[in-house]
């Protein structure tokens, strides 16, 4: 999942101009990249959800000290 959201960390660089960091400081930037692509109607959503939420799970696991589970079943752990 850290590709992911590394993935979205050099998308808000390199297509918005906009530096993005693990940390809930840029929860705003994101919300203002997300609404962007929103309104441009992105064709790559699919991949920006990916990556946008891979970025906020690392967040969390960053801020937070969580941790991902469940990455190697075929369904979320109940």
């Amino acid at each position: 999942m850290r590709q992911f959201a590394e993935a979205a960390i050099v998308h808000a660089r390199e297509v918005h101009g906009s530096a993005i960091t693990l940390h809930h400081q840029a929860l705003d930037t994101v919300d203002r990249i997300l609404a962007a692509e929103r309104q441009a109607g992105a064709s790559e959503r699919g991949s920006l959800a990916l990556c946008y939420g891979s970025w906020l799970g690392e967040v969390a696991v960053t801020e937070l000290e969580g941790r991902w589970v469940g990455l190697h079943e075929p369904h979320p752990p109940r």
